[in-house]
This record gives structure tokens, C-alpha cells and sequence, in this order.
């Protein structure tokens, strides 16, 4: 279930960067079935995190793998073994710097990975 998308930011008067990117940003994806969690800066659970040094939400991501990845009877079929191989493939650093390391990342993401699957 999606938190409520402010309206405004209240730190501040508008225009802002969050009222003319960042806002209509998150109504596009919301109308595409995104879920908007509202962040807290003191706790980084409520963004499905454990510390806000994380960039990749692997409980989610893990979900995802089993949802996108149906047998032919659309259920789901992948084993944690297999799950935890594709997690660490498509997470692996590849490159030097943030720019080859991001473009890296988003090729396996867009492109999907392959792994053996675990017996």
C-alpha cells in the first residue's frame, strides 16, 4: 500500500526541486503501480532497509525474482539458493568508478541475469 505523495515540501517555499522533478516523478510512477513509501531519516527500516548505506532493497528484489519468474503453471519456482545466485550476479561490481559500476548494473538489470539453478 502506497504512503500519501506530499504536496509540497515544507521545508520550503515552492518551486523546489522536489515540486518540479522529483513530485511528478513519483505521481508517473504511482499511476504505473509503483508502491510510494514515505522515508524517515532516523530509521532506515521503514524504506525496507537496515542502514541507509544500502542502495539495493534485496528483500524486495529477492520478491521479485520469485514474482517475474513463473513456470508455466504461472507459480513460483525458484529456490533461495538460486534466488541468493541471482541476487549476487546482478549486484556483482563490475568496472572502476560510479559511472561504469551504475552502467554495469543497469545492463544486468535491464538485460536479466543468468544462474545455475539449484538443485
Amino acid at each position: 500500500m502506497s504512503d500519501t505523495i506530499p504536496e509540497v515540501d515544507p521545508t520550503c517555499d515552492d518551486p523546489t526541486e522536489f515540486t518540479v522533478s522529483e513530485q511528478p516523478m513519483l505521481k508517473q510512477l504511482v499511476a504505473m503501480g509503483w508502491d510510494f513509501v514515505r522515508g524517515d531519516l532516523d530509521y532506515p527500516a521503514k524504506t525496507f532497509r537496515n542502514s541507509f548505506s544500502e542502495t539495493i532493497l534485496l528483500e524486495p528484489l529477492r520478491a521479485a525474482f520469485r514474482r517475474l519468474n513463473l513456470d508455466s503453471g504461472g507459480n513460483e519456482w525458484l529456490n533461495d539458493l538460486t534466488i541468493d545466485r541471482a541476487v549476487r550476479e546482478l549486484t556483482r561490481r563490475d568496472g572502476r568508478g560510479l559511472v561504469e559500476i551504475n552502467r554495469a548494473f543497469m545492463e544486468r538489470l535491464v538485460s536479466g541475469v543468468r544462474v545455475a539453478v539449484a538443485e
